[in-house]
Formats: C-alpha cells, sequence, structure tokens
C-alpha cells in the first residue's frame, strides 16, 4: 500500500560539516540548518531537528513525503576510492593516498548513515530515497533560486564526489556539467590548508584569512600559483604539498614561506602577507574559472555556488570583470544549501513540479508575540512595548548605541540578514572595533557588512546592483568613505546587502527608512546575533541567553524591546 499522499520533496545534506534539511512542496521552500538546533556550529551529522522542523511546518509526516534526496553519490564516492587505490596519475604519497581514501569512506559511510535513519524513522519511505550528486545540487540551488532561464554555473569547494569545481549550463530543462576539476587540484583545500597554517580552524574561519588579506602584500603569490599549477587549462595541484586529510599543508611547505602560526600567536607581518597571497591567488582563479564559464556556455548570466563562492571578495572581482550581465550568488552556497539544491533538482527536474522559489531567506523557525512573551518571563529582564518600534531602534541607533534584533523568521545560509542581527550606525570611526572588543569579542582585524536601501545603493557603492544576501563586496565612493568609516575595511571594500524600501514584509526595510530619515543615509552596520563560537540565535530564548552574556544594552525582540542599565552599548560609552 502506498501511503504517500503529499507531493512534497526533501533533501538532506548530512556529511562533513553544516547539516541541514530543506522540504519543497508546490514550488514553497522551507529548510533549516542543524546547527541552529543543536547549538554547535558547523553541526556535522543527522539533521534530527532541521527534519523534524522542516515536516512539522508544511504539516506532513516523513512516510508522506514523495522522494529523499541525500546530496552525495555513493556510486561516484566508490569509484573514486577504488580508482585512488588501483592507479594514481599524480605524485601524491603512498600516506596521503591513504588517507584520502580513508576520508571518501567515512564521507560514504555518512550517507549510508543517513539513508538508514530515514528508513528507521519511516520504513516505508524506503523505495523514495535516492542521492543527488554534490555538485548538481550546489548548481540546481543556485539556478533555480536565481530569477534566470538560463546561465552558466560555478560550483567551487574543497571537494564532492571526486571533483572540486565544476561549470555547468543550467535552463528549464535540465543541468548540463560541462567542465570538472577532479579532486586532489582544490582551491577550497588550498583556502583551507592557509587558514590552518595561519593558527585557524579549517572550515570555519575562512572569512578571517580574507579579512587578514586587506592588511598584507600577497609577495607569497608566485609559491601558492605554483602549488595550484595556475597554469594549467582550469587549474591544478602540486599534491605532496598538502596532508589532504588534516586539510593542511606538508612539511614541504616550510622551508618556502616559514613555519606555521600557533593558534594564538602573535599575527606578524609575514602571516598577513601569506592571507594576503592566498587571497590573491584565489580571485585571480576565481576569476578565470568564471571567464571559461562564459567562454564554454556562451550564457549571459552567472550562478556562483561552492563554499569557496563564500569569498565576497572574489564574488565582487568576477561580478566587475567577468563579461556576464547579471551573477547570482546562492545565499547558502556552502554545504548546507546541497540540502535546498537537491530538493529544488528532484522537485523540478525529475518530478516536473513548479520552480522552487526562494520568495525570502527567512524560511526557518519563526515565533508568535505569545512565545516571546513567555520567552521574556522566564528572565529577569525589564521590557517595554513601544507604539513605533522603529522609529524608536532607530533612534537609539542615531545616539550611537548597538541593538540585538530579533524579528520574523530565521534565515537560512550563513549571513544574518535582518532576522537575527546585531545593528549599528556606521558614522562613528570607533564603532568596528567597539563592536569587535565589546560586543562580538572577536580579532579586531575583522570588517562589517551594511544593510542598505537598494534605492540608495548606487550614490555609495561602485558598480553597484541588486544584492540582497550580503555575499559581494564592493568599493566605497571616495566621497562616502569619511561619512560611514565603520562600514569601511581597510581596501576600500564593503560587503552589501540590499533591501528595498517597499518590500514592507523585509524585517529590515521600516527600520532603514527611519534610520535615513534621522541620519540622512539609509546604512547601518550589520552583523549575526550570536557569541563568539556560536551559531546564529534562533529561538526566543537563544536571543535573550546570548544578550545576557553579551555587551549589549538594547534588544528589541518582535514588539518589544529589552534595556539593560548596566552595560556599555555604544563607543562614546566606551571611552567614559
Amino acid at each position: 500500500m502506498n501511503h504517500r499522499t503529499s507531493d512534497a520533496v526533501i533533501g538532506i545534506h548530512v556529511a562533513s560539516h553544516d547539516s541541514a534539511a530543506c522540504l519543497i512542496r508546490d514550488g514553497m521552500i522551507i529548510a533549516a540548518e542543524e546547527e541552529r538546533f543543536s547549538r554547535q556550529k558547523h553541526h556535522s551529522g543527522f539533521p534530527h531537528a532541521a527534519l523534524e522542523y522542516c515536516l512539522n511546518r508544511a504539516g506532513v509526516e516523513l512516510r508522506q513525503v514523495d522522494s529523499i534526496l541525500i546530496t552525495y553519490s555513493p556510486t561516484r564516492l566508490i569509484g573514486t576510492a577504488v580508482r585512488h587505490t588501483l592507479s594514481w596519475n599524480s605524485d601524491l604519497s603512498p600516506t596521503n593516498r591513504i588517507r584520502y581514501i580513508g576520508d571518501e569512506l567515512k564521507i560514504l559511510s555518512q550517507n549510508l548513515g543517513a539513508w538508514l535513519n530515514c528508513v528507521r524513522i519511516s520504513p516505508s519511505t524506503l523505495k523514495g530515497i535516492n542521492f543527488c550528486e554534490h555538485h548538481i545540487a550546489h548548481a540546481a540551488g543556485a539556478f533555480l533560486q536565481s530569477e534566470f532561464s538560463q546561465a552558466a554555473v560555478l560550483s567551487v569547494d574543497g571537494y564532492g564526489d571526486s571533483d572540486s569545481a565544476t561549470i555547468s549550463l543550467a535552463d528549464e530543462f535540465r543541468i548540463r556539467i560541462l567542465a570538472r576539476v577532479r579532486f586532489p587540484a582544490s582551491l577550497g583545500l588550498l583556502y583551507n590548508a592557509t587558514t590552518a597554517y595561519l593558527g585557524f580552524r579549517p572550515d570555519c574561519d575562512e572569512g578571517k584569512i580574507m579579512a587578514l588579506s586587506a592588511y598584507g602584500q600577497p609577495r607569497f603569490a608566485d609559491f601558492f600559483s605554483q602549488i595550484v599549477r595556475e597554469d594549467s587549462p582550469m587549474f591544478d595541484s602540486e599534491s605532496n604539498y598538502f596532508d589532504f586529510s588534516a586539510q593542511r599543508f606538508s612539511g614541504r611547505v616550510r622551508p618556502l614561506i616559514g613555519g606555521p602560526r600557533k593558534f594564538g600567536e602573535p599575527i606578524s607581518d609575514r602571516h598577513i602577507d601569506i592571507a594576503a597571497s592566498v587571497q590573491r591567488v584565489t580571485e585571480r582563479l576565481m576569476l578565470r574559472l568564471a571567464k571559461s564559464a562564459r567562454e564554454l556556455t556562451g550564457a549571459s548570466h552567472l550562478c556562483l555556488t561552492g563554499g569557496v563562492a563564500q569569498n565576497v571578495l572574489a564574488n565582487g572581482m568576477i561580478a566587475q570583470s567577468s563579461g556576464f550581465d547579471k551573477i547570482f550568488v546562492h545565499p547558502a552556497s556552502c554545504d548546507s544549501g546541497t540540502a535546498m539544491g537537491a530538493a529544488s533538482y528532484q522537485s523540478y527536474y525529475v518530478r516536473g513540479r513548479p520552480r522552487p522559489t526562494l520568495k525570502s531567506p527567512f524560511i526557518g523557525p519563526d515565533f508568535d508575540e505569545g512565545k516571546i512573551v513567555q520567552a521574556l518571563r522566564d528572565t529577569t529582564v525589564s521590557y517595554t512595548r513601544p507604539v513605533a518600534l522603529a522609529s524608536e531602534v532607530a533612534g537609539l541607533l542615531q545616539d550611537g548605541h548597538v541593538v540585538g534584533w530579533f524579528q520574523g523568521g530565521l534565515e537560512f545560509g550563513p549571513r544574518a540578514l535582518g532576522g537575527r542581527n546585531i545593528l549599528a550606525s556606521p558614522r562613528s570611526p570607533d564603532m568596528r572595533d567597539f563592536l569587535n572588543s565589546t560586543i562580538k569579542k572577536r580579532d579586531s582585524f575583522r570588517p562589517y557588512g551594511v544593510a542598505v536601501l537598494h534605492e540608495f545603493g548606487e550614490e555609495v557603492f561602485d558598480d553597484y546592483t541588486w544584492y540582497p544576501y550580503m555575499n559581494v563586496a564592493l568599493r566605497v565612493r571616495d566621497e562616502w568613505r569619511p561619512r560611514i568609516p565603520s562600514a569601511v575595511h581597510v581596501d576600500g571594500t564593503c560587503r552589501v546587502q540590499s533591501v528595498r524600501q517597499d518590500d514592507h514584509a523585509h524585517p529590515l526595510s521600516q527600520l532603514l527608512t527611519e534610520f535615513g530619515r534621522r541620519s540622512g543615509f539609509p546604512i547601518l552596520l550589520s552583523t549575526s546575533f550570536n557569541g563568539p563560537g556560536e551559531p546564529i540565535v534562533c529561538t526566543p530564548a537563544d536571543a535573550l541567553a546570548s544578550f545576557e552574556h553579551s555587551g549589549l544594552r538594547f534588544l528589541a525582540i518582535g514588539p518589544f524591546l529589552v534595556e539593560r542599565g548596566d552595560e556599555r552599548s555604544s563607543p562614546t560609552d566606551l571611552k567614559d
């Protein structure tokens, strides 16, 4: 007997990091990342809570789901492991070969474990469980959630199913992979290994390397160019410079760029120059891959995805110089986004359902007023209900205060885009240092992005166009740099999120309008609402707990404004 009464399709990403679940029904997308529920950043493992949320939100049971897609291909994983066991054409050492094969088998076991988990939860789903090639999932998510009817798709990451990069042509009928870069050649691995070499966590702290790069000189760029064989048709790798299992460089690197930095050691000029060098090579290679995609596909539009597509500086260069009319960067280009991509591919291309449309990134859990009040009453905080919350918060921001912001649904993807944010005015030259030292408690060299009303963006930023997901860095016009100094990184760039003034459903639209009315420019510093080492807050209880341990004085949560009198909430306070 067939119990499936729903046309819902589920995508699950479980291997390595950033596990997530996505459910698509009649073109509507529901998705969440497991880390937001488990409170373990970059959670690895089966996304039990995320899957439960998707099912509950859609009002269906797992046994009713039409298809479940897991975002790796066992066939390709097994084939890759066998191929690397029997023959290896590169100079990969026996030790690295064994480690790589072990990693492939580990990923295989994780995905087969996900299959068994689905069967255990609902045995009737057995025939509906399938696997989706990793880079097809990346590509489908990026293309189908774009506005394009045809596009080139560039997917670049560490590796998945033996590929580290693919170029595809996507249209309304199919996705065709036209070119692949085979692991161990990997731009993602190069960046991971550099992150580890500089004393940070790979697959977690790559953004720190990108931020640090702006302070240095790329004097080691020739070395990095050599080890990824930048002069090859796509790119390749000198394998023995890497320890693949640990995502680190091998000992052969030390004589060429100096020894690695240990965690907690001071950051030297050499470390900064290493960061600048790997960033320079990354930008060159990404731009070259984008131009290759233009030549191979003949398309006018480009979709970017994969972990390396979180590099906002490379994305900005591609937007400016690749020759495409428009680019779209998926809001969850990291591996969690493959859950959305796999479900989208199955629903649209295989099942022939309506094209999935990501109308908003706020597709995670939201909480009604009653639940927020209950969470507030479980604490000792004082709160009010302003008549006009946006106007009240805009006044606080204009006065130099920093405000926690918890409104509507949770964002899907690594960026806080208006649902779970910490907000501040960019006017004070001290605000960035204050946020880093007192509120976010993070490295002093890290910059902040901004949310800006779209109608105002072209006045402030060079080469501005619609960028709703804060995944492209643009140059701030010279005349605006003194006016918004805390928004401008040392290289003159800033990550930008566009918000339309007439999009009244967007949680930042009214606030930006009110702040612009008071300050003369509708631009706010915007960062994620979380403490050090934590995922973005999910629930009202998460927000209040993070607020309690932060340096914040104000929190706008639903229609309520929470205030504490014992915290410094502005750079002016810091100087007193």
